[in-house]
């Protein structure tokens, strides 16, 4: 009798690319590491706002997460039982902005795969 293959990590980030299987409830941990034009570490003030937005192919808004009160430079993407339900198999992309004294995007239409 042979083995049952197993399935791939969920979530997992490959080449780039965010990969999660349809239904699966985890939590994806970001740390902010950022620095100015002269390469000196930037860290994230009680007053800056970090949003994530995820689209689907159609650029319609999935899902919108928004930080305030940014600890240690971490923010973390709960996708709860609600959350992952919003996402059918299929293609996604999501941008990540950074808003402190100026609107900096960090991630544009990078891509995640939902199994």
């Amino acid at each position: 009798m042979g083995n049952i293959p197993n399935a791939e990590q969920s979530p997992r980030i490959v080449n780039g690319v965010i990969y999660w299987y349809e239904n699966d409830t985890f939590s994806l941990n970001i740390e902010l590491d950022f620095a100015d034009q002269d390469d000196t570490p930037v860290d994230v003030q009680p007053t800056d706002i970090v949003t994530v937005v995820f689209t689907d192919r159609s650029l319609n808004k999935i899902k919108e997460f928004v930080f305030t009160d940014i600890v240690d430079n971490n923010i973390t993407l709960d996708f709860n039982s609600e959350t992952t339900r919003l996402f059918p198999k299929g293609h996604y992309t999501y941008d990540v902005i950074f808003k402190s004294a100026e609107r900096t995007t960090v991630a544009n239409d990078n891509k995640v795969v939902v199994e």
